[in-house]
């Protein structure tokens, strides 16, 4: 049996098995949709690669086979894309890249059955990959936070994929000449030899990126409180130390907000624990709408809350603690205090000076910011 053709079915059950994997991902992870996505380009992969190898054992080098097989590889792309889309949250336009892959699907049938040989379905079939991918590649690195090593991963295995791909029509592009052979084999050298290891890594980097992010969200509920989306204490403090070890290191700027709900009691035991989660939750609104994607927003216990404001001086955070203050609206008030890390001051000492500013500001009549004593 030829090498190809092992091979070919070698990745039948690779893609299976990844197909496999990334639907139990999308069952155990809350069903994210780019999980079911992933699964069902892998299961167009495996159905690909059988046509490719079974199909030449039974029928021999038809071309109808090659046709399939190319229209198969367009719709595994394509869900990839989509699912690299779908998972940050951009509009998948499933129905742009459905429309493109039909177009391709449809070039690539009419190149099979009107063009003498199979150059032409090898080169549009090949360079669809290379068109479409960098599509999911951009979507995978448009994030505000820095990229995590699961979504480099998946990047290099994108941009693998597709170079890879574009070599192959590079090299198909040839197979109209005199010297033909060579370039057929050279092809299916690179077959050989290339595509496995690709189509594993681009595989496994889907996989480590669902569980990067499954990994993700267990940590946010360990570390984020529920009703506000703010850390709790625990996630606080792992936040909070590269913050102050940076501060330390380049010397910084580190300001503390200490801030406390009024008559939060009251509000609870007059109109009721919902009352009470509703003021909470419009005051983590009002803070996250006014502060930096730097800044860390924890909720300590209760209604009181925590703000570290990086690289702010004593100013600078008391305008932006006045402007949250301002932006609570009707019947909502909050007191707070705020130190400034002093020069090899610790996080505890930092946080008792902003909660004795805290105090102050209770002391001298709520709804107010008081700054503590540098």
């Amino acid at each position: 049996m030829d090498g190809l053709i092992l091979i070919e079915l070698a990745l039948v059950c690779t893609s299976a098995l990844l197909a496999l994997t990334l639907a139990l991902a999308w069952r155990v992870a809350d069903r994210p949709r780019h999980a079911l996505t992933w699964s069902a380009a892998f299961a167009c992969g495996a159905v690909q690669w059988g046509i490719s190898g079974f199909g030449t054992i039974l029928f021999g080098p038809w071309g109808g086979l090659g046709a399939m097989a190319g229209a198969l590889v367009c719709v595994m792309v394509t869900l990839i894309t989509v699912g690299a889309r779908q998972r940050v949250g951009l509009p998948d336009r499933f129905g742009r890249f459905a429309l493109a892959c039909a177009v391709a699907i449809l070039v690539v049938m009419l190149a099979a059955y009107l063009s003498p040989g199979d150059r032409l379905r090898l080169v549009l079939t090949n360079l669809y990959p290379a068109l479409v991918l960098p599509f999911a590649v951009a979507a995978t690195a448009r994030r505000r936070r820095p990229l995590n090593s699961p979504e480099t991963f998946l990047i290099v295995g994108l941009v693998l994929f597709a170079t890879f791909a574009l070599t192959l029509a590079v090299v198909a592009l040839g197979f109209d000449r005199p010297d033909q052979e060579a370039a057929r084999a050279i092809y299916r050298l690179l077959l050989g030899v290339g595509l496995p290891p690709v189509c594993l890594a681009l595989g496994l980097s889907l996989c480590f990126v669902l569980g990067g992010d499954l990994a993700r969200r267990l940590n946010a509920l360990v570390t984020c409180d529920p009703l506000t989306g703010a850390l709790n204490r625990r996630g606080l403090d792992q936040a909070a130390a590269p913050v102050l070890a940076s501060a330390r290191r380049h010397g910084r700027k580190l300001t503390m907000v200490i801030a406390d709900l009024d008559q939060f009691k009251a509000i609870n035991d007059t109109n009721g624990h919902a009352a009470g989660d509703e003021a909470l939750r419009r005051f983590a609104l009002a803070v996250h709408a006014l502060i930096r994607e730097d800044d860390l927003f924890a909720r300590l216990g209760g209604d009181e809350f925590c703000l570290l404001l990086s690289e702010a001086t004593p100013g600078s955070a008391a305008l932006v603690t006045e402007r949250i203050r301002s932006s609570l609206g009707e019947n909502l008030t909050a007191s707070f205090g705020v130190a400034t890390r002093r020069e090899g001051e610790p996080l505890d000492s930092l946080l008792a000076r902003a909660d004795a500013a805290l105090y102050q500001a209770k002391q001298d009549g709520r709804d107010r910011v008081i700054l503590a004593a540098e």
